[in-house]
């Protein structure tokens, strides 16, 4: 009867079809990829990339599939956008296309990559496995290259900024992706692409670009700013929210700098027509009311909390653990009465109460008593703070 009644429903098409999201399909090809179905994983690291194109782990897992099934070369142009669009500082990148560039005998180019991962990252978990490597192909006078390389890339990219700034958009984009590819740690560079990418309708990329701008400089004034520009401009309100923050309780003021984007884009806008310019000095205008809403003396001792927690992470917790700590702190301080701001008498406290919020939120195992050992605090002491968290 049962087996009817669904026989029935189907027919009439009132089932709707299950929508697998991103990160159920990720876990999908890690499991497939443990068991080396290599075909059925790559199916699955495909459609959480198509869902979420700039998660840099998603792409990884996607590329060293790639390269399992001798796709090198697709592998590889995969790991360089990692680089480029997404997280300039995702080292092991390098290291995977000096894999791939070895098993292609290419070997002047698996030195340059394995060179750059031991240079960005010594003591990374491949650095022994690189060493090795260049050790055998007697690499050892990169230096004189990457100075070449550095200054090649900053050329191409004041020049990009200029044809930037004559309005020459096409030329600008083609030296800013050289300067990128030459050089992945040029914030300059990723600054002005992402402007040329909203500019040319592709604000997704734009975004991707500025993130990744802030993983390399997490303090550069423009890269804070246009991303909340290009938040509020999208439209998500979440993100744009988390941004003003950023914006709002720091010591620096972004205003004269939130104007000069806005006076840059109205130039730049004169050509550009995918942008409408009107809705973007409202949305400017849109973040300065946000950021003026939000605004309190912001004490420097609350930064000393954020400070001590980031020293004691764990190697296990998200590359954005800063971050979210720093949200968690100051939706802390926003939501309470300014008459009873946290006094910060011994910031090891508190740095345990967001590590063990943070904790929570990601299902990570951890007791207040382990945290009361590793800060030098009383277990009781956590609790209480806890209390003002809901927990």
């Amino acid at each position: 009867m049962v087996f009817a009644m669904v026989g029935d429903i189907l027919k009439k098409g009132r089932i709707i079809p299950f929508e697998q999201g991103a990160e159920i399909c990720f876990r999908s090809g890690l499991k497939y990829a443990d068991r080396r179905q290599f075909d059925k994983a790559l199916k699955y690291f495909n459609k959480a990339v198509q869902i979420e194109p700039f998660n840099a782990d998603y792409q990884f897992n996607l590329a060293t599939v790639y390269a399992e099934l001798q796709d090198i070369r697709k592998s590889n142009e995969i790991l360089m956008g990692i680089l480029v669009n997404i997280n300039p500082a995702l080292t092991e990148c390098y290291f995977a296309m000096g894999c791939n560039y070895f098993d292609l005998q290419d070997m002047k180019k698996a030195r340059e990559c394995f060179e750059k991962y031991v240079y960005h990252d010594p003591e990374g978990i491949f650095a022994d496995d690189a060493y090795d490597i260049l050790y055998y192909l007697k690499f050892y006078d990169g230096a004189q290259g990457r100075k070449r390389k550095g200054k090649n890339s900053s050329r191409l990219a004041r020049e990009g900024k200029k044809l930037l700034d004559d309005l020459k958009f096409d030329e600008a984009y083609n030296k800013l992706e050289k300067a990128l590819e030459e050089d992945h740690g040029s914030v300059d560079a990723r600054n002005d692409l992402a402007v040329l990418c909203f500019l040319n309708g592709d604000i997704e990329r734009a975004i991707s670009l500025e993130k990744s701008a802030l993983i390399l400089q997490r303090d550069n004034p423009f890269s804070l700013c246009n991303l909340a520009v290009l938040y509020s401009y999208k439209g998500d309100e979440e993100k744009l929210n988390y941004q003003l923050d950023s914006l709002t309780y720091s010591p620096v003021d972004f205003r004269k700098q939130l104007r000069e984007i806005e006076e840059m884009y109205k130039k730049l806008c004169e050509v550009a027509k995918a942008v409408d310019v009107h809705r973007l000095t409202d949305s400017i205008e849109g973040i300065l009311e946000g950021m003026e809403k939000k605004s309190i003396k912001w004490e420097k001792e609350w930064d000393d909390v954020i400070e001590c927690a980031v020293q004691n992470r764990e190697t296990i917790y998200r590359a954005g653990y800063e971050k979210e700590l720093r949200s968690i702190w100051m939706n802390y301080i926003r939501r309470i009465d300014p008459d009873t701001a946290p006094v910060i008498r011994k910031r090891e406290v508190w740095a345990a109460v967001l590590e063990y919020v943070y904790c929570r939120r990601h299902l990570i195992r951890v007791s207040k008593s382990s945290l009361a050992k590793k800060y030098s605090v009383s277990p009781s002491s956590i609790s209480y703070r806890l209390k003002d968290f809901g927990i």
